[in-house]
């Protein structure tokens, strides 16, 4: 197991207010797992007054063999109102 604390923040630096939602796909066939705070998606809503939201990223490898390459990829949409 790996834990990142924290792997990064998001922040709005804008003048509205935006809703976010990071999602984990698993690009490769491993029983490795990624997870962002604890889980594989997350959606939050950041005001421009609110501070940064911190982000940690925990690989989970157990059960993973050696030569197995896990490959995952975060993406990020926001919405604003």
């Amino acid at each position: 197991m790996l834990e990142l604390t924290p792997a990064f923040y998001v922040d709005d630096n804008l003048n509205q207010s935006v809703t976010v939602t990071v999602n984990v796909v698993q690009v490769t066939s491993t029983p490795a797992k990624l997870l962002l705070n604890g889980t594989t998606s997350m959606t939050f809503t950041l005001s421009p007054s609110e501070g940064e939201v911190p982000i940690y990223l925990t690989l989970l490898t157990y059960g993973t063999t050696p030569g197995q390459t896990p490959q995952f990829r975060i993406t990020f949409t926001e919405v604003y109102s």
